[in-house]
């Protein structure tokens, strides 16, 4: 997992150069998959809760790739603004499940 991580991140970093907004939409993403990993690996987040914070996190990639298609591989300020309101949606469900005091064992 910490390779497939650190390869994104490269990524990220490499895009961060030709495409800055959506270098930090990758960056945030990885991020809050990083937060719910670093939750299972604690026991903050039970194996259902983490699936379905996961599932969350591929709902907003799978939104953001699916609207770029649509308009020629860019996001508008419109379109980045909804991205950036699902993750911030996304960073809440994971604060609110990481410490909702349910334990995996």
């Amino acid at each position: 997992m910490n390779k497939i991580v650190l390869a994104a991140t490269a990524a990220v970093m490499a895009a961060g150069v030709a495409m800055p907004a959506a270098a930090a939409i990758n960056a945030r993403q990885i991020k809050q998959r990083t937060s719910i990993d670093a939750g299972v690996r604690s026991g903050a987040l039970t194996p259902y809760e983490a699936r379905v914070l996961r599932q969350e996190q591929d709902l907003i990639t799978r939104s953001k790739l699916h609207t770029k298609d649509r308009k020629g591989g860019h996001l508008n300020a419109a379109d980045k603004k909804r991205v950036h309101d699902m993750q911030d949606a996304a960073e809440r469900h994971i604060d609110r499940l990481k410490n909702n005091r349910a334990r995996s064992k």
